[in-house]
């Protein structure tokens, strides 16, 4: 038996791996281990560049949404910008405008603005001449168009209004009278209006209308004739 067991130990020796083989597994798994390790660093790599490419997307998003955030930054800062210009000016707006006609323009705020590049910047009108109810010409301008005009308002009918320019287009008119920079009121037996279908020029009824120098130097007469309100740009 005892012969058996050396017997035995010598054949797992002699069927055992030779040192050739030992040292062909050792230099396949240091293969394997150093193609494990580039496949590591591959994928670091590659979550490197995929962290760059989402940052490159966030970026590019970013840059896409800047024309608008512009926009709106811009928009704020017009906003400041004008209401540095009305301080005090708003405020003064109960000393001049009866409270319902304030109380109407406030009712329009979303449309209309009203808006201090023409000194003065409203007009009490009384067309007849009298005393009657007062009729206010005010410069304001849309709020949406950024086109500028008048509203006319009358004291004892707040809730009624008439829109020339600002977006609107009224009579002749035009739907933009930004080039007006000044208005007055004048007696009417000094202009000269178009009448009838001969178009001949006469003095419009009433006695007062309210006269507009644009830029250009072109004027126009605004009038109350016949119950209805008239616009008409003048000759030279």
């Amino acid at each position: 038996m005892k012969y058996f067991y050396i017997s035995f130990f010598f054949l797992l020796i002699s069927c055992g791996p030779s040192k050739e083989e030992l040292a062909q597994y050792q230099s396949q798994i240091k293969a394997l281990n150093n193609k494990n390790t580039s496949l590591q660093n591959r994928l670091q790599e590659q979550e490197s560049q995929l962290k760059s490419l989402n940052n490159l997307v966030s970026l590019q998003e970013e840059n896409d949404s800047l024309p608008q955030v512009i926009k709106e930054l811009d928009s704020k800062l017009t906003s400041l910008r004008i209401n540095d210009q009305l301080i005090g000016f708003e405020t003064t707006f109960p000393y001049h405008l009866p409270n319902g006609i304030i109380n109407t323009m406030r009712s329009l705020s979303e449309e209309y603005t009203i808006i201090s590049d023409i000194n003065p910047f409203f007009l009490e009108v009384h067309f007849d001449g009298g005393e009657s109810c007062g009729e206010y010409l005010i410069r304001i301008e849309d709020v949406a168009l950024e086109r500028g005009g008048f509203i006319l308002l009358k004291e004892c009918r707040p809730e009624w209004y008439m829109v020339l320019g600002a977006g609107e287009n009224s009579g002749s008119s035009g739907n933009d009278l930004s080039n007006i920079v000044a208005y007055y009121i004048e007696d009417a037996k000094n202009v000269k209006v178009s009448y009838g279908a001969e178009q001949k020029k006469v003095t419009p009824p009433g006695e007062k209308v309210v006269k507009f120098r644009s830029s250009d130097g072109t004027s126009a007469v605004f009038y109350s004739g016949e119950g209805e309100y008239k616009w008409e740009w003048l000759e030279d």
